[in-house]
């Protein structure tokens, strides 16, 4: 997450480089003659290179003095937001040598073509009143903003691309049952009394099963190597995640048996058995019937169904599970779904106290935990969204100032096409059809590339989404509606202002 909103951060501030940038070789004819006169008076090149670089640089360093005043109000809410209690200690001098060494880099890096385009400029000829701005000038300005839409495009296709992720990983199958299960913590007056403690439930009319485990449903550890199997190939090891539970696990859990039978204490040699799951089975390459199968010195009784834990959108691993009477740390429950389940809890609850009275009762419901998890990827992909917001509302600026640019230069241009008779939708066409260049340039580099690099990125994730083609239509369409939003007024205006404006001076 600290990657990713660091990336997000770099994004924004290059979009906010190259809006100053665009801005300020956009406003470079109303300085030609400040430049021209410096010139004349001796100030040599790079000496008014320095000065617009400097100028950059202390407008950097004010925006960092208001950055520091918006952080300090908006950090609550953010707290709030991410559950987290970020301090931003401001005393700590490597805080404010970060603070000082970014807003330099980008002072510098924002300011040093526009410094670099106007100290270049020819006194005589500004003076005259002769400027005129070369194709090159021109051309970076509809490059920047091009590149502002891409980035921009980008962010509307990887944001739609994480929340569509996220809702596919939400309603991945799990293959055991979640509703009204209770994990109890099983503290150290619980732990080696849980044949005392499934009793005392056994009474209470709302609980249907209880069971023990050493892992939390969700989190499973311990994996090991160097099982033997039939088949084996010498020196391949495939390594197998292994747990110990109670009897009624795969009962208490919902979890579905394909083949054989869960453990019971009708059997006896239970102890040196165990159950596993079908991607054990895949793995080992296990023939039909599976039971019976010897596994070391254990011998297989069961295959259950595989069932989602630890990673939500990862590969289901090979799973070996015993059995173990023994204190586990885990118990299981599983409630009836009614009105009364709050009355069931607090009977659970006071069945604990009896048994173990000197330790705090813990315990909370499966689905809340696993709903919890993504939760936090929910908050991920809305601050994606935030930072996407932003950085289409800084493009749109640079947008903006491009398209102001375009029509104040273009103006008489647009006043001379009306006087020879064109209308006001023509006019309005023409400069929207110019304004939205940089666009649709944008989405015809951003779509393939785009394309490519989310397919890249969701290979690395097992249970993924597949891509849409309206996924990649539906950022273009936003792209294009905001933009033509952005600069509808400016082409807009230029269509209904009247020509007399433009030409009284011709």
């Amino acid at each position: 997450m600290v990657v990713l909103l660091i990336a997000l951060g770099v994004f924004v501030l290059l979009l906010a480089c190259i809006n100053f940038m665009n801005i300020a070789t956009a406003r470079s004819e109303q300085r030609s003659r400040e430049v021209g006169v410096r010139k004349v008076l001796g100030v040599s090149r790079k000496l008014i290179a320095f000065q617009f670089l400097t100028e950059a640089i202390l407008m950097t360093l004010l925006a960092l003095v208001l950055a520091i005043f918006i952080v300090e109000l908006v950090l609550p809410s953010f707290n709030q937001f991410t559950e987290k209690n970020i301090e931003f200690n401001f005393s700590d001098w490597k805080v404010w040598s970060l603070m000082v060494a970014i807003s330099l880099f980008t002072g510098l890096v924002s300011g040093s073509y526009p410094s670099f385009i106007m100290s270049r400029f020819k006194a005589i000829k500004v003076l005259k009143g002769r400027f005129a701005e070369g194709r090159s000038s021109a051309g970076l300005r509809k490059t920047l903003v091009t590149v502002q839409f891409v980035i921009s495009i980008f962010f509307i296709i990887a944001t739609i691309v994480i929340y569509k992720q996220i809702n596919y990983v939400k309603n991945r199958p799990l293959g055991y049952d979640q509703e009204n299960l209770i994990d109890i913590s099983a503290n150290a007056g619980l732990a080696n009394k849980f044949g005392i403690f499934k009793n005392e439930l056994a009474e209470i009319p709302g609980v249907k099963s209880v069971t023990a485990g050493s892992d939390n449903i969700l989190n499973f550890g311990g994996a090991v190597t160097g099982i033997n199997y039939p088949g084996k190939i010498p020196g391949q090891e495939i390594s197998i995640i292994v747990s110990s539970v109670q009897y009624d696990w795969t009962k208490t859990m919902g979890i579905t048996m394909l083949e054989g039978r869960d453990f019971s204490p009708l059997f006896t040699t239970d102890t040196t058995a165990c159950i596993i799951n079908e991607a054990a089975v895949k793995k080992m390459g296990l023939k039909t019937p599976v039971v019976g199968t010897k596994l070391d010195n254990t011998t297989i009784v069961g295959v259950f169904k595989d069932f989602v834990y630890n990673n939500p959108s990862g590969i289901i691993a090979p799973m070996k599970i015993s059995l173990q009477t023994g204190g586990l740390s885990h118990f299981f429950v599983r409630i009836t779904n009614n009105d009364q389940w709050r009355q069931t809890v607090a009977q659970i609850e006071k069945a604990s106290k009896k048994i173990a009275p000197e330790y705090p009762f813990e315990y909370s419901f499966t689905k809340a935990d696993y709903n919890e998890r993504f939760d936090k990827w929910s908050s991920i992909g809305a601050l994606a969204t935030l930072f996407g917001s932003m950085a289409i509302f800084i493009a749109c600026l640079g947008l903006f100032g491009f398209s102001s640019f375009l029509a104040e230069r273009r103006g008489k241009e647009m006043s001379i096409r009306k006087v020879f008779g064109a209308s006001a939708k023509t006019v309005w066409l023409l400069l929207s059809g110019d304004f939205l260049k940089p666009v649709f340039i944008a989405i015809a580099i951003t779509i393939p590339v785009g394309i490519w690099l989310v397919r890249m990125l969701l290979s690395n994730i097992t249970y993924h989404t597949a891509l849409d083609w309206w996924m990649f239509a539906l950022a273009g369409g936003l792209a294009i509606i905001i933009a033509l939003i952005t600069v509808g007024f400016q082409a807009i205006r230029a269509a209904i202002t009247s020509p007399i404006k433009s030409l009284q001076s011709e």
